[in-house]
């Protein structure tokens, strides 16, 4: 099934997933001038129990860091900075999920994305793109619908959010009011996290038929298996979550 499907009305699909279970926030990188040494020395991005926005503001900021896509990037270059900016959010999104969650399987699972991510963000940045291919302008018109998508669900999981939040104006004494969820930590993560990989996954699968440079096409498939590995772990916890609940 084409994982962009799932986007394509958002309302219905948040009806579907935040009553059973909700993960991003990227952060900037520049693939055309970053070495696999500047990689390297990066600092690791740690599971932190002190992050300090919530799930929404995380899914929020790494749905406007996928946005801002600078004009003067190759496709190709375009393609690897978004590859990044998805795994970076998936590690700020487990962070989250460090800090407030309390299901210790998908905090367990949460911590190894983490770590897997941040491999597959540097993957990304380092597949060092080459010039524009004919295709390009499909490339990063493709790569731009997916991100137009899911900050449409985005948007509309904010709206989701006030409508709960003037029905029940206490919940803001329990949760922020900028990233007030369903009440259940855990269950908002799980699909958070879902429709980011769903959306990485799009991406990648775009990005390794278009791309042009033969590691940012592997760095894709790459992608693209860790992607569907996490998305059937994430989807077998909200299978139990919802029998147990």
């Amino acid at each position: 099934m084409n994982p962009l499907l799932l986007f394509l009305d958002p309302p219905r699909l948040l009806l579907f997933l935040l009553p059973a279970s909700l993960l991003l926030v990227g952060c900037s990188s520049s693939p055309d001038n970053t070495t696999a040494g500047q990689v390297a020395d990066a600092p690791a991005t740690p599971v932190a129990k002190d992050a300090p926005s919530g799930l929404l503001f995380t899914f929020h900021a790494m749905t406007q860091r996928l946005a801002a896509a600078p004009p003067d990037l190759t496709p190709d270059q375009e393609a690897a900075r978004q590859l990044a900016e998805y795994a970076r959010g998936a590690v700020a999104l487990a962070a989250v999920e460090a800090r407030q969650g309390r299901d210790s399987t998908l905090q367990r699972l949460a911590a190894a994305m983490a770590q897997d991510q941040q491999l597959s963000a540097a993957n990304a940045l380092v597949a060092r793109p080459g010039a524009a291919p004919a295709a390009g302008s499909v490339l990063k018109q493709r790569l731009r619908a997916t991100v137009d998508q899911l900050v449409q669900t985005e948007q509309a999981t904010r709206v989701e959010a006030a409508g709960r939040r003037a029905q029940a104006p206490n919940l803001g004494m329990m949760q922020s009011h900028e990233d007030d969820g369903t009440g259940d930590v855990d269950a908002d993560f799980a699909a958070l996290m879902l429709l980011q990989q769903r959306a990485a996954l799009e991406a990648a699968h775009t990005v390794e038929a278009l791309g042009s440079a033969p590691a940012l096409r592997a760095a894709a498939t790459d992608v693209q298996r860790r992607a569907q590995l996490f998305v059937r772990q994430l989807q077998a916890w909200q299978a139990q979550h919802r029998s147990h609940s």
